[in-house]
């Protein structure tokens, strides 16, 4: 496995498992948590070529623009929705081979 793919499996894993306990009840913090995550997993898709479909196909979702991810978070705090677009952003570069 080449170097900068074990640094994104590692980043996106570790952020993934650490943010939503630490961060359940601060809104402020967890929707940070979670903008730099999706606009650092919406680089990745746009870095590995079997994944670049993903940003033409939803891109809401594989925007890079954290405050739009920021925004939408905030937005959506306390629905799930968050952790659910997280796990499916993970799911998806799982599937083409981004992680």
């Amino acid at each position: 496995m080449k170097r900068p793919v074990l640094y994104a499996i590692t980043v996106t894993l570790g952020f993934s498992a650490f943010a939503p306990s630490a961060f359940a009840d601060d809104p402020y913090h967890y929707c940070h948590w979670y903008a730099s995550s999706a606009v650092h997993e919406s680089n990745r898709a746009r870095e590995v070529g079997s994944c670049r479909h993903l940003v033409w196909e939803s891109p809401g979702r594989w925007t890079v623009n954290f405050e739009q991810h920021y925004q939408w978070c905030r937005s959506m705090y306390g629905s799930g929705q968050n952790a659910a677009e997280q796990d499916a952003r993970i799911e998806d570069l799982r599937e083409c081979g981004g992680l």
